[in-house]
């Protein structure tokens, strides 16, 4: 029997409450955008040898960062907004919904 708001309920389901998980964030993506010190990329190299995340790493690619096999890549796909440090050179007079 639960009591709630001064009613009770009576359940005849003896089983526990299932837990649905939380949503996850959209599926892992490579950032393919540059090669290790051999040429490969996490989705020609990593994916299948996460073994060699970070042997192979260099300066301008770092495994652990672009590699989802290696714990990194892009959630869903995107990279993450910036900020642009442009001020147009007249302010508006009220706030815009859409850049100037």
């Amino acid at each position: 029997t639960l009591q709630l708001y001064g009613h009770d309920f009576v359940s005849s389901d003896t089983q526990a409450p299932t837990v649905t998980p939380k949503p996850t964030a959209g599926p892992c993506v490579n950032d393919d955008s540059t090669a290790d010190s051999y040429g490969d990329t996490c989705s020609s190299w990593y994916d299948s040898f996460p073994g060699g995340c970070g042997s192979y790493d260099d300066e301008d690619f770092t495994a652990s960062e672009q590699c989802c096999a290696c714990g990194g890549g892009l959630a869903g796909g995107t990279f993450a907004p910036t900020v642009s440090h442009n001020p147009t050179a007249d302010p508006s007079p009220r706030p815009t919904f859409a850049p100037t």
